[in-house]
C-alpha cells in the first residue's frame, strides 16, 4: 500500500496532541488535557469510528491508545466510571497493536486502570491486570518493573527503590 503524505501528517499531529494532553493531565492541567484529546479527537474522527477489528493499519494505534487512555483518565477524574472503562478497554486495544510503544505504556496504563478497579471495589481485577503487567515485563527483562508489579500484588503498593546518583568526570 501506498502512505499519501497527509495520512502520515495527521497520524503525527494527532500523536503529538495525544502526548501533550497526557502530559498536561499528569501534571494536573485538566482543561489543557482536555483541549488537546479534543484536537486529537478530531484529527483522528473517522479512524476511531472504526472497529479496531476490520481497520488493518497500524500506523494509528499510538494515536489510538493515547486518546483513550487519556480521555479515560479525564472521565475517571469526572467520576464517570463506566465511560472510564470503556475507554481503557479501547486504549489496551490500541496498545496491544503497537508493540514498539506498549513497553513504555504498559506500566502507566496497569496502573491506572487498576487504580480505578480498586475504587470500583474490583480488587480481584486490579490484581489480574497487574499480574498480566507483571508477566509481560518479565517476558522483556525489565525487572524492575517485575519488582513493581509483584509488590503491588502483595500489598497494593509500591516505593521506587532509592536509586544513587553517581557523578562521573
Amino acid at each position: 500500500k501506498i502512505l499519501k503524505r497527509n495520512s502520515i501528517r495527521v497520524s503525527n499531529v494527532s500523536k503529538i496532541f495525544g502526548l501533550t494532553a497526557l502530559a498536561a493531565f499528569k501534571q494536573g492541567n485538566y482543561y489543557t488535557a482536555q483541549l488537546y484529546t479534543s484536537k486529537a479527537g478530531h484529527f483522528l474522527e473517522n479512524i476511531l469510528v472504526t472497529k479496531v477489528e476490520e481497520f488493518q493499519n497500524f500506523l494509528w494505534s499510538d494515536d489510538g491508545f493515547l486518546y483513550y487512555y487519556v480521555s479515560a483518565l479525564l472521565a475517571e477524574r469526572q467520576e464517570q466510571y463506566e465511560e472510564a472503562l470503556a475507554c481503557y478497554d479501547s486504549a489496551e486495544t490500541h496498545m496491544k497493536r503497537s508493540s514498539g510503544s506498549m513497553f513504555f505504556n504498559y506500566v502507566h496504563f496497569a496502573v491506572d486502570k487498576a487504580k480505578l478497579l480498586q475504587k470500583l471495589g474490583r480488587k480481584e481485577e486490579a490484581i489480574e491486570i497487574w499480574k498480566e503487567a507483571r508477566e509481560y515485563f518479565s517476558q522483556k527483562g525489565n525487572f524492575l518493573r517485575v519488582r513493581m508489579f509483584e509488590d503491588l500484588i502483595a500489598n497494593g503498593k509500591w516505593e521506587q527503590p532509592p536509586m544513587p546518583m553517581l557523578m562521573t568526570s
